[in-house]
């Protein structure tokens, strides 16, 4: 069957759409062709005209608005204060009531909208990071479809951002109403969702997490649980701000993922990001594909299959139960296990052997086949198929002969995973303590007590003697009953005996036991021995891409790669088995400048021994290729031999100068090079050593203890390439306050009570808060109120807060979109005794970057000058009486995209260029961070080009903002502020510091934030302590 690719284009107000009619849209809809438009802010009148005119065609025309702004009369914005989102803390009824409202009151929906051609979505990019959230969520739009189906229009829910949510939020009560609701209107309602690869290298590259971590989310979590659902992907692309320069490339990438999705038969497409303006001009890279991907649509139809390939169940609730699985033997003839694991079943027992002298003729296939299996748990961990082996117990026959003859059967060097099973159902007396001897013969060879297979009407009706030490062993129940038989007062595992769901489990027959754990995924995996625990396998699926350059390779030429690895951040190396090694889903490997004479003998190699490795024939012209295959292993990866590895391990943010002296050294002594920790312990090998360079002596333990934890027996040790030496801590004195940056999130704080708490722990002298903090909350959270009554006596920065988005924010916006939040902050402030003189106002933030204004709002440093003048008369005027404040800037160098686009300013720079206004302010911001790669010397270093300005500094936010596992602890923290805060002392010029941040929703900010979760680190406590 053939089907056209599903993909069009995201439209904004302005940018670059020139030819997206007469080369897109128009041109499919000619041709009877689905196109795909999406537009924020700008609606797609002409898109919709086509639409409506081609009825049977189903198009998809999206539209939402994002900008507060009205265009007549009402409010500017919802009760949420954000177009975007519905206003939390309040019942799920009431946020839809009122977000659905705004959305389309007449001044807010454009009168051209049409509901029956045009989807509507009133939701972008909510918060994902707790599951309350979720479930509120599912609900608030659950009422916004019923709204939707009630007025006759098109409707698409959540518009999740990229990477999210996780998979078992799928699952939740509210969800799966939902997604009900959903499927039960497919033309009109969907589910709308966001998919970046996040590097313009390749739409499939950075998946670390797993294949489809990043694009093809919604079709690993979603699509093949929910076949029929309908879905589209209302932002599609590379990155924000940039998209391939190759159009060719891009247009091959944009068609793969539509290949993908293209079996699902209410797949609606994807929109490429983004021709509106913005975003570093990626509108003028997407522009070039307009016609190129129109004529592809054309061109190349899809060749679709009747149905997705092998759709998997959905994963059992994060914490609940029962779990599923199945006991097999020869009566099931031959059994597809990867079918069984695909089915959801994550253990099975197998019959191995009965009374004396027989054996299960399937048992050793059964048992090598089962053991090649694995299902992965909703957070991505991969986990063997749990194999447990059962011996049929006969009650004529000698205990100890039927002990010895189970355990020659069952191999001691792999015995599985689950205890060892007596399947009691022989119909003849048996006495306890012949039980006991078989039991206890098997305890002290196998050192796991035994689960028991039986029924209450065979204990009942066979079972004679003292039988009360069964009490000790777990019960498997046959057949399926609430009330275990004495003396057991529980049942571990319920059973369903012969079902006829064998063929849906890959058996032959189709007679089978169903099995249910009763209890979570992770009591199971309690219950169970993991093998090899030490020997490398991998803590979680991944994907490995590994370079492989041959032995002969000139210095050269691996330095030139080497640059390209470092951009990448990919393996290189010269070992075949360290290319293929590693219990992994996906591995591949990029073969560079092999002969071609060698490139059969080279696959033979691989499928040989390391089945299921993806292979690419390439050249350093040439670059990262396209596999030759995309094989999921099926966790294969055993060495075909034992041998030494040594794997030398860098940091994400080594410098490429640093790292290519490192590759000199490693081309000499024919190493691998890599940034993979993971990669560094993975695989079944006796010896492996892990050479990381450039880790801080304090934290070498925890890298040491990391390894222990997830690849036992792995050698570390530890090296450095021209690592600076750290700075010395002077001793403590002068003036300078300690304090804290509150809640990274507009509204509530995020942090909640802890968070208060936290305030309290540190008693600060300075607290910092955005003006867009909620003044009040209700019960049981927290808000400006709560923190200002704890901490009247402190001096308090409020920065004023907007979210630039790309948009040019004129002084005269940014004072109208702010003054209003930043009042209200200060009249909270007032309202608890805190003075005029310890109220700062700082006005903005971080502006020599792109997304803050630099290049858009601002052309250069003077322009900000002037910007920031204006702001600063019109704040005066309306708030006369409090201090002013140059915003922080972020330190560092001048930074640019691989396309060339300038996405900061050099900080030095930029405040030497804007340096007149500072006569205007009252003090200055500034922002200091640290980590491995930019030690707190430079970071002090920064600070110090500051010095000598004549006003006062304050350090607005200061951390240790290091984002790599393993993280540094509590304590790490607390000794490197306190550190850096006598550093401040020495500089009477310095007010003080507000280190970043008590809490945080972005997932990008929790290493660095002091409560998360809703509980606090201990961070406060350990500063104040220290004084």
């Amino acid at each position: 069957m053939k089907k056209s690719l599903l993909a069009g284009f995201h439209l904004g107000v302005g940018g670059s759409p020139t030819g997206i009619g007469d080369k897109y849209y128009k041109k499919l809809a000619a041709r009877g062709i689905p196109f795909v438009i999406m537009s924020a802010d700008n609606f797609p009148a002409e898109a919709q005209e086509l639409a409506r005119n081609n009825p049977n065609v189903r198009h998809f025309v999206g539209y939402r608005r994002s900008t507060k702004k009205p265009d007549a009369g009402g409010p500017d914005a919802p009760p949420s204060g954000d177009p975007n989102v519905p206003r939390y803390g309040v019942s799920a009824q009431k946020a839809s009531d009122e977000h659905w409202a705004w959305h389309t009151a007449p001044h807010i929906l454009p009168p051209e909208y049409d509901g029956r051609f045009t989807y509507l979505i009133t939701v972008n990019e909510p918060n994902k990071d707790d599951d309350t959230y979720v479930e509120w969520l599912a609900e608030v739009e659950y009422y916004n479809c019923l709204k939707a189906l009630a007025a006759g229009f098109r409707y698409a829910v959540f518009g999740w951002s990229g990477g999210t949510p996780e998979p078992y939020h799928w699952q939740g009560s509210n969800m799966k109403k939902l997604l009900d609701l959903i499927e039960q209107h497919p033309e009109q309602l969907a589910v709308a969702t966001h998919e970046y690869s996040w590097t313009t290298s390749s739409i499939w590259a950075g998946s670390e997490d797993g294949k489809y971590d990043r694009v093809g989310r919604a079709y690993k979590n979603l699509l093949r649980l929910r076949p029929s659902l309908p879905l589209v992907i209302t932002e599609f692309g590379w990155a924000e701000r940039a998209a391939p320069s190759d159009v060719s490339r891009a247009i091959e990438e944009i068609r793969e993922v539509g290949e993908l999705y293209a079996p699902y038969p209410n797949y609606l497409g994807a929109a490429v990001w983004y021709l509106g303006p913005g975003f570093g001009e990626i509108d003028k890279t997407v522009n070039r594909y307009i016609g190129p991907l129109g004529d592809e649509i054309i061109s190349h139809p899809i060749e679709v299959p009747d149905a997705p390939e092998d759709p998997p169940p959905p994963p059992p609730p994060p914490s609940g139960g029962p779990v599923l699985g199945t006991d097999v033997s020869h009566h099931q003839g031959v059994i597809d296990f990867q079918q069984m694991a695909a089915a959801g079943a994550r253990f099975v027992f197998i019959k191995a052997s009965e009374r004396v002298g027989w054996k299960d003729s399937r048992f050793n296939e059964n048992w090598a086949k089962a053991g090649a299996q694995h299902w992965i748990d909703g957070n991505g961990h991969v986990w063997p198929l749990l194999r447990g082996a059962y011996h049929f117990y006969r009650n004529s026959f000698d205990p100890i002969s039927q002990a010895a003859w189970f355990l020659e059967n069952v191999p001691a060097s792999d015995r599985g995973e689950l205890p060892l099973v007596v399947d009691l159902e022989d119909k003849s007396t048996l006495q306890g303590e012949q039980l006991l001897r078989f039991m206890q013969h098997i305890y002290q060879i196998d050192g796991r007590r035994m689960i028991v297979y039986t029924g209450g009407w065979w204990v009942r009706g066979y079972l004679r003697g003292d039988v009360s030490w069964l009490a000790e062993h777990p019960l498997w129940h046959t057949p399926l009953d609430n009330q275990p038989p004495a003396p057991w007062d529980s049942i571990l595992i319920d059973q369903d005996p012969s079902t006829l769901r064998g063929r849906e489990f890959g058996c032959q027959e189709e007679g089978l036991d169903i099995n249910y754990f009763q209890g979570s995924e992770a009591a199971l995996l309690q219950l169970a021995r993991l093998p090899s625990p030490g020997r490398g396998r991998p803590r979680e699926s991944y994907q490995r891409v590994y370079w492989l350059v041959g032995q002969n390779i000139g210095l050269s030429e691996y330095l030139e790669l080497a640059k390209s690895a470092w951009t990448r951040r990919r393996t290189l190396g010269f070992s075949f088995d360290d290319a293929g090694i590693g219990a992994l889903e996906k591995k591949y490997a990029m073969l560079f400048d092999m002969p071609e004479a060698d490139h059969d003998g080279l696959r033979t190699w691989f499928t040989q021994h390391y089945p299921g490795t993806n292979l690419t024939f390439t050249t350093f012209a040439t670059g990262e290729g396209k596999p030759e295959t995309d094989y999921t292993s099926h966790m294969v990866g055993r060495p075909r031999l034992q041998y030494a590895r040594t794997f030398w391990c860098v940091p994400q943010n080594i410098p490429q100068t640093l790292y290519l002296k490192l590759a000199e050294q490693a081309w000499a002594e024919k190493r691998t090079l890599g940034f993979s920790y993971d990669d560094a312990g993975i695989g079944d090998l006796e010896q492996r050593t892990a050479v990381l360079f450039n880790i801080p002596d304090g934290e070498h333990e925890r890298y040491r203890q990391w390894f222990d934890l997830h690849y036992p027996g792995t050698k570390v040790t530890f090296q450095t390439v021209a690592e600076d030496s750290p700075p010395v801590t002077p001793p403590p004195s002068g003036t300078a306050v300690v304090g804290l940056h509150a809640s990274a999130d507009p509204g509530l704080l995020y942090g909640g009570i802890a968070e208060l708490q936290e305030f309290q722990a540190l008693k600060p002298g300075v607290v910092k808060v955005l003006s867009a903090i909620a003044d009040y909350a209700p019960p049981g959270k927290a808000a400006l109120a709560d923190l200002v009554d704890k901490n009247r006596q402190a001096q308090w920065i409020v920065r004023a807060f907007l979210h630039f988005g790309g948009r040019n924010i004129s002084p005269e916006r940014f004072f109208t979109d702010t003054i209003n939040d930043v009042r209200r902050a200060v009249q909270c402030l007032r309202a608890f005794g805190v003075q005029n003189k310890s109220i700062w106002i700082e006005l903005h933030n971080e502006v020599n970057l792109l997304p803050e204004g630099y290049g858009i709002s601002w052309k250069s440093p003077s322009d900000f000058g002037v910007w920031l003048n204006s702001v600063l008369m019109l704040y005066r005027a309306a708030l006369p009486d409090l201090k002013y404040l140059y915003p922080g800037l972020s330190p560092g160098g001048d930074e640019r995209s691989p396309d060339g686009t300038l996405l900061r300013r050099d900080a030095a720079a930029f405040l030497n260029g804007s340096r007149f206004v500072l006569d205007k302010v009252d003090g200055i911001g500034v922002h200091c961070y640290w980590q491995p790669a930019f030690p707190m010397s430079q970071a002090l270093a920064h600070l110090d080009t500051y010095a000598g300005l004549g006003k006062p500094v304050w350090v607005t936010e200061a951390s240790n903002n290091k984002r790599t596992v393993p993280l540094p602890s509590a304590q790490d923290y607390a000794s490197q502020y306190v550190a850096f805060l006598n550093h401040l002392r020495q500089r009477p010029w310095v007010y003080g510091v507000t280190y970043f941040v008590a809490s945080a929703s972005n997932p990008k900010f929790q290493p660095e934030s002091w409560v998360s979760g809703g509980n606090s680190k201990g961070i406060a406590r350990l500063v104040a302590d220290a004084g």
